[in-house]
């Protein structure tokens, strides 16, 4: 996680060591200048005094508060320090399904080459079997609805973000990417080739089916533009963020299908890993980045980012690793404000304690010329503390408005 975290609120132990080593000192110099009730009170009144009980309420306060009104929204949230981050992103990363699509594919094309479409989607769909991808699964559903048979695999991988190897039968099945497939040594016609890039001219994700060296041909899938795609993206804009895809499609495709809507950056043929790299590469640019996407596979990208959201399923039990867990777009654009307001009250807060140290500063130094000349040094210490303790409590409670 990067270093932002690290710098999110002041180091109350240091603080709280610093103030006792002040006091003592405080304390030595009017023993030895005075008298040991001076050094007494000096010690005592400097201790009250420059306390960082108040940074810590501050904190306290705020957090306790903001974690309250996320649970309000239905929110799930890692921790309340999260909120500070996000109130401090400027670039927006999401992925496609379900972010841009409607994450809903259906089957568009069957193209076999030695097979029936039923013989390719069935021997697809028992590859598919144990897939957990959209892709697979909406294979092996619609083979099922047809009633197609599928076999049991003897063996089962899935490479994420390329496609799943099982073995059916005696022979090695694979359904994946074109290059993926390729790269495992399975021979791809030229024909068939062509119908990869027409399917793939078209918005849709072709799938190759490869039965030991030899592809017997593809699957084409397609995803639909949801239509509040748009006001997604306006509504990032109108936060101030910029808007970055990173999406395993290919580059033509990503296009073919937002053709329309304005993205500042488009990133394509990503696997998980590479959506992480490109996060880094735009941290180390200078940027806050959020990733907010609806896919969990997307573990590694989520954990470069300085915060990410997930957009899971209604009534999802599960925990994310996440800092946020949303069920719609709409939850996200409630929190911005919210963490806007957080980051906001806590900065006032600390200057206000701040503050009190400040006004307290004179007293310190008078007792350090003259200690005899104040009345009652520690508590007019402790009347300091207070008031800066009421104010902040005061202040926290303007989180629950909507002011920016």
């Amino acid at each position: 996680m990067p270093l932002f975290r690290s710098r999110v609120m002041p180091n109350f132990k240091f603080l709280l060591i610093a103030n006792i080593i002040l006091s003592a000192a405080v304390g030595g110099f009017l023993y030895f200048r005075g008298t040991e009730q001076e050094a007494i009170l000096g010690a005592l009144t400097t201790l009250i005094a420059f306390s960082p009980i108040n940074f810590a309420l501050s904190e306290a306060l705020i957090f306790k508060r903001a974690a309250r009104l996320v649970e309000a929204l239905g929110v799930r949230m890692r921790s309340a320090s999260a909120l500070l981050r996000l109130g401090a992103v400027d670039t927006a990363a999401f992925s496609m399904n379900k972010m841009l699509t409607t994450g809903e594919y259906f089957i568009t094309d069957l193209i076999p080459e030695g097979l029936t479409q039923a013989g390719l989607l069935s021997i697809a769909a028992s590859a598919e079997r144990g897939s957990k991808h959209p892709l697979g699964r909406k294979i092996f559903e619609t083979a099922e609805a047809r009633e197609l048979k599928i076999d049991n695999a003897t063996m089962f991988n899935e490479f994420e973000g390329n496609g799943v190897e099982a073995l059916i039968n005696g022979t090695t099945v694979r359904v994946g990417r074109a290059a993926w497939v390729q790269g495992e040594g399975v021979k791809i016609s030229l024909e068939l080739r062509t119908k990869i890039d027409q399917v793939a001219a078209k918005s849709k994700t072709p799938l190759v089916v490869g039965m030991g060296r030899t592809a017997r041909g593809l699957i084409g899938l397609k995803d639909e533009l949801d239509e509040r795609a748009q006001i997604f993206l306006e509504r990032l804009r109108f936060n101030g963020l910029e808007t970055v895809l990173l999406t395993a499609e290919p580059k033509k495709k990503a296009q073919t299908m937002i053709k329309g809507l304005k993205i500042d950056t488009i990133r394509a043929e990503l696997l998980p890993e590479d959506k992480a790299r490109e996060i880094q590469l735009m941290q180390a640019r200078g940027r806050v980045v959020l990733m907010i996407s609806s896919d969990e596979k997307d573990l590694s990208a989520f954990e470069a980012a300085d915060v990410s959201v997930l957009i899971a399923d209604a009534g999802s039990k599960e925990k994310s690793t996440t800092d946020f867990e949303i069920t719609d777009a709409g939850q996200f654009f409630e929190l911005l404000p919210l963490a806007s307001r957080t980051k906001k009250i806590l900065r006032q807060n600390r200057r206000i304690a701040l503050g009190i140290w400040v006004l307290l500063s004179p007293l310190i130094a008078k007792l350090l010329v003259d200690a005899g000349s104040v009345p009652m040094p520690p508590l007019l210490a402790t009347v300091g503390l207070m008031l800066g303790a009421g104010l902040i409590i005061w202040n926290s409670q303007r989180l629950d408005g909507n002011e920016e």
